[in-house]
This record gives C-alpha cells, sequence and structure tokens, in this order.
C-alpha cells in the first residue's frame, strides 16, 4: 500500500483538491454535485448540534479517501441509503440525504486494493446537492 502523507500535509494537498474541484456530476441521481465549504466543515466535524470534532484519525482517514469521491459518484449503480426530506432544527430547513456506495480502486491512492466506499449527499431546502461526507465500508 502507498504510504500515507502525514496529517498537516495530508490536510494541505487535500484542501487544495477540494476546492478545485467545484461540482463534479453524479450519475445515478444525474444532477451536479456541489463541493462547498459545508462539506468540507463536515469532514472535520460532526452533525450534533455542538459541531464536536472528529478524532484526528477519522479526519485523516476521510481527507485520504477524498480524491475517491469522484469514483463513488460516477460508478455508483445503486442509491445504498435515501433519507427523504426531514425538517432540521439546526438548519432550519428541510434537508433530503442520500448515501451511495462504490467499489473503488485508485493505485496513487490505495496501491492495488479495493474499497468499499460510501459518500453522502445532501440538499438543504431547493437548493444544489452538497458533498457532505466519505468513509470507507468495513476493515
Amino acid at each position: 500500500m502507498v504510504k500515507r502523507h502525514s496529517f498537516k500535509e495530508c490536510l494541505k494537498e487535500r484542501r487544495a483538491f477540494y476546492k478545485a474541484i467545484g461540482t463534479l456530476r453524479c450519475n445515478i441521481l444525474n444532477e451536479d454535485v456541489v463541493f462547498n465549504s459545508r462539506g468540507f466543515y463536515h469532514l472535520r466535524h460532526d452533525n450534533s448540534s455542538r459541531g464536536r470534532s472528529r478524532s484526528i484519525p477519522s479526519y485523516h482517514n476521510r481527507l485520504w479517501l477524498l480524491p475517491l469521491s469522484e469514483q463513488v459518484l460516477q460508478q455508483a449503480t445503486n442509491i445504498h441509503e435515501y433519507k427523504p426530506k426531514k425538517y432540521f432544527k439546526d438548519l432550519e430547513k428541510y434537508c433530503e440525504v442520500w448515501e451511495l456506495r462504490s467499489d473503488t480502486k485508485l493505485l496513487e491512492i490505495t496501491g492495488k486494493r479495493t474499497f468499499n466506499v460510501s459518500v453522502v449527499l445532501r440538499r438543504i431546502g431547493n437548493g444544489n446537492i452538497q458533498f457532505c461526507s466519505i468513509w470507507r465500508n468495513g476493515k
């Protein structure tokens, strides 16, 4: 497996990568997904009203997997989980959420191994679909 960068190097590299994405097409939803500051913030913080920080190892793993988000959006063949519009007091708006899963492989990131990766997307109100999070399923 390819050696990971230190946390600080990974954060710097992935922040630049994330800003450069802008939008990506999600084939299964047939819509564009916006990669904005809310999504990057959510990689570091949980969804609770307190916005607690995730542990550094969890944050590092999510940053490390970030380049796989494009493959998941393009390769996902079904929606693993869908949460219909529900009112969130914290946001004071309705929000709907999708979880997409795909077996992904990116040689520069994962070496020769394939990972099952989940990408979470959400739409707040009637706005654009936004990237929300990414993680690896299983071990």
